[in-house]
């Protein structure tokens, strides 16, 4: 494509396949075009190539294949409901101006993970160098979910715990990789309301039954349980309940003031997500 100046307004294409090189001579200008299928392999691009407005197709695919995207301009385009594909390929330098993509890489390879991985983590650099920081965050969501998927639990051949799996999937858990504080807020609660019911029940004058004896004084406790920067000795938090904190209560209610820690940090890192700066 040597020399190339073409631009196409409100055309409709049902597959338009890029592959070779796009040299700096070149232009392409695509506005608000029907394109069924889009398509990008073993393609370099060093000219200017414009993508404005498509209008979405059902069935519409997205395919990005070993190839290199250069300063492709892509405005206004909304490819959340495509199937997109990609395979090893660069697009961190792209201008993404009001550009939506799939949450999920459409693939029947084994490494589909490591692929979504690699592109949300090139398009989330590429909406921060444009200064979106919310589209950034997200697909810097996405990016870390990916890594999650792809990951597995045990090392073998011996059954070794990845700790970092276990991370990641409380990470998940918490609050979705930081995208939702509601989550963490849930997570917390019911977390911690668990831990002081295992707590209570280990100690002598309580034990686990459906008619499980309601105490009034359980919310002051409960609330005093839950801060986990308490500064007052452990056997107040529950004193005026009237019971005997055996090793289990104790080591419950260190557990209970970890897990609260975490989960008042999740929350925490939810709420601010768009005021951190990458």
């Amino acid at each position: 494509m040597d020399g190339l100046r073409l631009k196409f307004d409100q055309i409709e294409f049902d597959q338009i396949k890029f592959t070779g090189n796009l040299t700096e001579l070149s232009s392409l200008n695509f506005q608000s075009a029907k394109i069924k299928q889009l398509i990008f392999e073993d393609f370099k691009n060093k000219g200017s190539l414009l993508i404005s407005s498509p209008e979405y197709v059902e069935g519409q695919t997205l395919e990005i294949i070993k190839s290199d995207m250069g300063k492709a301009d892509l405005i206004n385009c909304d490819y959340k409901k495509s199937d997109f594909i990609f395979i090893n390929s660069k697009v961190s330098e792209l201008f993404l101006a009001q550009t939506d993509f799939p949450k999920k890489i459409n693939s029947k390879r084994s490494d589909k993970y490591s692929q979504a991985q690699l592109a949300f983590g090139q398009l989330s650099t590429a909406f921060q160098k444009q200064g979106d920081s919310v589209r950034s965050f997200e697909y810097q969501s996405r990016e870390v979910e990916s890594h999650y998927n792809d990951i597995s639990l045990f090392y073998w051949p011996w059954p070794l715990i990845n700790l970092s799996k276990i991370s990641l999937g409380l990470n998940k858990l918490s609050n979705n990789f930081g995208r939702h504080w509601g989550r963490s807020l849930v997570f917390t609660t019911l977390s911690c309301i668990f831990i002081y019911y295992l707590l209570i029940v280990s100690t002598n004058q309580y034990r686990i039954s459906w008619a499980f004896d309601w105490n009034p004084k359980f919310i002051p406790s409960f609330l005093k349980f839950i801060n986990p920067i308490r500064f007052i000795d452990t056997d107040q938090v529950y004193d005026k309940l009237g019971v005997t904190l055996t090793n289990t209560s104790y080591f419950l209610d260190l557990l209970g003031r970890i897990v609260a820690a975490y989960g008042f940090y999740q929350l925490i890192a939810a709420f601010r997500k768009y005021g951190k700066k990458s």
